[in-house]
């Protein structure tokens, strides 16, 4: 059943979320009015994906095909099927529940990882999601009423828009500094990106990092394999 207690916990979790959230949907905001959207089309664009990449994926590349957004889409995004597979068995109310998975994400979900001693887990995660996904839709609108403003500083918005996104997931990244192979994809990743972009397109610049994550995995279980064959 709902707990209150559970849910305020949630609450007072989600206020760094909600900070970040503030700027990152408020850069995805303007990069939308940029690009030439609606403030319609980002304020429902943020209410019904509500996953950043995947946004800034169709924001800079108007053109792409239904075909390649799905691919895009899956791929991107296949890491919340894996977090609710986890999530989902602690929940009392497994169907009844299920709806509120759209709010899922990283932050809410290593945050609803960690904290385990609630009363409630879904009501915790209630309330640390809620507060979030409410502050994105907030933001967007306001990042995009401020390119509109902001007409002499457009430039160094522009420029802002392009860099919160990264310096996010780098600062995410670095918070899991004893997982090398982690840091080692991140880093490649971004110098791989640019490399490879006149080679394979902006449509299937996705591939960088899957091609990245097989060879470290590959690497990962030939080191692991070495470290279980030694003798003790």
């Amino acid at each position: 059943m709902f707990n209150k207690d559970s849910f305020k916990s949630g609450v007072s979790h989600s206020y760094p979320i909600c900070i970040a959230f503030g700027f990152m949907y408020s850069a995805l905001g303007m990069l939308g009015h940029a690009k030439g959207l609606s403030i319609y089309k980002m304020v429902v664009m943020s209410a019904t994906i509500f996953a950043v990449p995947l946004q800034a994926l169709v924001i800079n590349n108007q053109e792409l095909t239904i075909l390649t957004t799905i691919l895009n889409a899956f791929i991107l995004n296949f890491k919340f099927m894996l977090m609710s597979s986890v999530l989902i068995p602690l929940w009392h109310r497994k169907i009844l529940t299920i709806p509120s998975l759209h709010f899922i994400c990283n932050s809410t979900y290593m945050v609803c990882a960690v904290e385990k001693e609630v009363k409630e887990p879904w009501s915790f995660y209630v309330g640390v999601s809620l507060p979030s996904y409410i502050s994105a839709i907030i933001a967007t609108i306001f990042g995009y009423l401020l390119w509109e403003v902001g007409t002499d500083y457009q430039f160094f918005l522009q420029a802002l828009a392009h860099i919160v996104l990264p310096i996010h997931f780098i600062c995410l990244t670095m918070k899991r500094k004893k997982e090398i192979f982690s840091i080692a994809a991140t880093i490649l990743g971004i110098i791989m990106t640019p490399m490879l972009l006149p080679i394979i397109g902006s449509k299937f610049t996705i591939l960088t990092w899957l091609i990245v994550a097989g060879l470290l995995i590959i690497v990962e279980e030939k080191v692991c394999g070495k470290l279980f064959l030694q003798p003790a």
